[in-house]
């Protein structure tokens, strides 16, 4: 009678593997909980009729009740496990994670230089990517206006987005004005990036990504082949306008 029960119990064990992805030794983990709990059901002294039917319902409850937790529990972890992956490629979202962009001495001492000049420069303090730095940051002047451009690039040397900002305060009102409707009607759609006026939009060949933003005085331009839009849209949240 015990062999029969072990042999049910095996092919029970074998039709639940066709159904939850466990390894083998979960299978035989549950195998010998269950046994010992159906062999607790057996010594009992209590020999009724009624006890002796119940036995294969609570043999039955036993063996859901064990092979739902194991599901429930490796379920568990599978979740986990994705949520630390997701945590750890997405490292540096909190945008006061400053850090999390590097800079050379050369950057460093450019950065000083433009700001003792006058021009206001205000950096982007959020990447996606860890270890993001940032290179190539240099100042242009264009008649009346002066603009700084820089390029960040992850780890492996790979471009993840460009920056740009424009000192528009020279610009004369109506020309002003011009630029802006025309951010308006090329843009996806316009928004408000901390109090600031805003313009999304996406090229929907080339796939590039680009987030114009105007401010009392000037006009700032994030572009990426490479980050997604609320990625881009956190960048811009991160500036300290």
């Amino acid at each position: 009678m015990k062999g029969q029960e072990e042999t049910q119990l095996d092919q029970s064990l074998k039709s639940l593997n066709e159904n939850i992805s466990w390894d083998n030794e979960k299978q035989q983990h549950s195998r010998r909980l269950f046994l010992s709990k159906l062999e607790q059901v057996r010594s009992s002294k209590r020999k009724s009729w009624i006890r002796r039917s119940a036995v294969p319902i609570v043999a039955s409850i036993l063996f859901l009740g064990t092979t739902t937790t194991l599901f429930v529990s490796e379920h568990s972890v599978q979740q986990q496990n994705n949520s630390l992956v997701q945590n750890e490629n997405m490292s540096g979202n909190n945008t006061d994670q400053v850090s999390s962009i590097g800079m050379d001495e050369e950057v460093e001492s450019n950065i000083e230089e433009i700001n003792e000049a006058g021009f206001d420069l205000r950096l982007p303090q959020y990447s996606p990517t860890s270890n993001t730095e940032i290179k190539n940051l240099i100042q242009r002047s264009a008649g009346k206006t002066t603009n700084v451009t820089a390029n960040y690039y992850d780890g492996e040397g790979k471009q993840i987005f460009t920056f740009l900002q424009e000192d528009i305060s020279e610009i004369n009102e109506n020309n002003n004005n011009n630029g802006i409707n025309h951010m308006k009607e090329n843009a996806d759609y316009k928004t408000e990036i901390n109090g600031n006026e805003a313009f999304y939009n996406e090229n929907d060949n080339s796939g590039l990504k680009t987030l114009n933003i105007i401010t009392n005085g000037y006009g700032f331009t994030l572009s990426t082949y490479h980050l997604s839009e609320e990625q881009l849209i956190k960048i811009g949240e991160s500036i300290d306008f």
